[in-house]
């Protein structure tokens, strides 16, 4: 390889001892050697530079392994350090390959997205899909360097080829994927902001300290617009009734959840043997895993039952940043229109239905219905929704849990039973919807508390 400088005749100093690392890629030990140093240069030059002293390149004298100086901070990206360099620095080969690496888990990231995208919006995933072969394309080309090897201008090209592209992926996620989501928005803008002081190098240009730093930092944006990206399914739980909770008994050992979940024994053993199941973890919970709880309030009771009932509602909505709606309104129509504004253009919803069926709600239960079938048939099919449903009555017998004693429900009823798990399927949903029948429940409040817990379980796709 040749080198052809265009760069002004440097400031050459002869010295009789090494001199200090000035720069970064392009070779101190060959500058040593040679007793002389280049006080006007700058860091990752590259080899280039060595041109302008009309010197031989040693084959075993290198570009990047240099001396390890303290390092800056700098990002890091899928846990490859990407290290800030300053002038005096020297190019170490993690400065190069660790960009490598994290290119290349970028890639697995972005794939990941498209996993999801294809299971919520198919057409756009095969958008994504090429994308992100064109990116594989620029990060394969990518050497990874060792003691002994030089770091060219070439290297450094192929780094800001797979930013200009991830910036025209990013770009394409947050405006038609993600709907232009502000914070989206933010961090592509930063990104851009780093990448435009940036422009490809030729054989005796200097790649100066501030081109790997700005390189670097563009990236360091990634993996926040990765995650935020990946939000494409939202997970919602439509909470429908007209009671007041009241806490899961400790220790029982009832054997009444086996139907519920297609025989499977071990969910009777899911009971809270220290204290009983409280209300608030169980809804934090459910926070925390981004189940947001849209509540439909049948407003049967008045005097304290009505307002404790209300309180169930309002504290379970506002705590999973969901909505709240009374029964007696046109609810199924607010309810599409709130779940197609919370969705970005990309983006599809799981839905499970939760519906108190004991003897209070049988007077609305033909209205539920309705309303439910309603909000199946008005959601677009041109997204992958996926609806469930599950029911509750209450523990059948007489129990006493946090200072309150009871028959808490009567014979044959249920604290929980899904019967359909999330599907695409909407007519089996429907089916199932319409074979709901009211009845039971003994006391007023009722087992919410159960029927969120079991909630979580329902086969969310992530």
């Amino acid at each position: 390889m040749s080198f052809t400088s265009v760069l002004p005749t440097p400031q050459i100093i002869l010295k009789a001892k090494p001199a200090p690392p000035t720069d970064t890629a392009k070779g101190i030990d060959t500058l040593v050697s040679l007793t002389v140093y280049a006080a006007s240069k700058d860091t990752a030059k590259g080899a280039e530079a060595l041109s302008a002293f009309s010197v031989s390149i040693p084959p075993q004298l290198d570009t990047a392994k240099a001396v390890d100086l303290p390092a800056l901070a700098g990002p890091s990206l899928y846990g490859y350090i990407l290290r800030l360099v300053k002038k005096g620095d020297i190019i170490l080969p993690d400065d190069q390959n660790n960009p490598v690496h994290a290119w290349k888990a970028k890639l697995d990231k972005l794939s990941e997205i498209e996993s999801k995208l294809r299971e919520a919006n198919p057409s756009q995933a095969d958008t994504l899909a090429a994308y992100i072969s064109e990116l594989k394309s620029i990060v394969d080309s990518m050497p990874l360097v060792k003691e002994g090897d030089w770091v060219y201008s070439d290297h450094f090209n192929l780094h800001l080829r797979a930013l200009r592209k991830l910036i025209e992926i990013e770009e394409w996620l947050t405006t038609e994927v993600q709907g232009s989501r502000s914070d989206m928005v933010q961090l592509l803008d930063a990104m851009k902001s780093y990448a435009s002081q940036l422009s490809e190098k030729k054989t005796g240009d200097i790649v100066a300290s501030a081109d790997w730093n700005n390189l670097k930092q563009a990236l360091g944006f990634a993996p926040r617009l990765n995650e935020l990206a990946s939000q494409l399914c939202y997970k919602i739980v439509v909470l429908i009734g007209d009671a007041p909770p009241h806490s899961a008994p400790s220790g029982l050992t009832l054997g009444i959840f086996t139907s519920a979940y297609g025989g499977d024994p071990g969910r009777d053993a899911v009971m809270f043997t220290d204290d009983d199941l409280d209300y608030a973890p169980v809804v934090q919970s459910l926070a925390q895993k981004g189940i947001r709880v849209f509540g439909v309030y049948y407003p049967h009771y008045t005097g304290s039952l009505g307002q404790n009932a209300l309180a169930n509602f309002q504290y379970v909505t506002s705590q999973t940043s969901g909505k709240l709606y009374n029964g007696y309104t046109s609810w199924h129509t607010q309810m599409v229109n709130d779940i197609l504004a919370l969705l970005p253009p990309g983006a599809a919803a799981d839905i499970a239905f939760v519906v108190d069926v004991t003897s209070s709600m049988t007077g609305d239960l033909g209205d539920v219905k309705v309303k439910i079938k309603a909000v199946i048939d008005a959601l677009p099919t041109d997204r992958i929704f996926r609806f469930g449903l599950a029911s509750f009555r209450d523990y059948p017998g007489y129990y006493s849990s946090y200072g309150y004693s009871a028959r808490y429900g009567d014979s044959g009823d249920w604290p929980w039973k899904m019967h359909a798990d999330l599907t695409t399927d909407r007519s089996a949903v429907k089916s199932a919807v319409d074979a709901l029948v009211a009845g039971g429940g003994a006391d007023d409040p009722e087992c919410y508390t159960r029927a969120l817990y079991e909630s979580q379980f329902f086969s969310w796709r992530y």
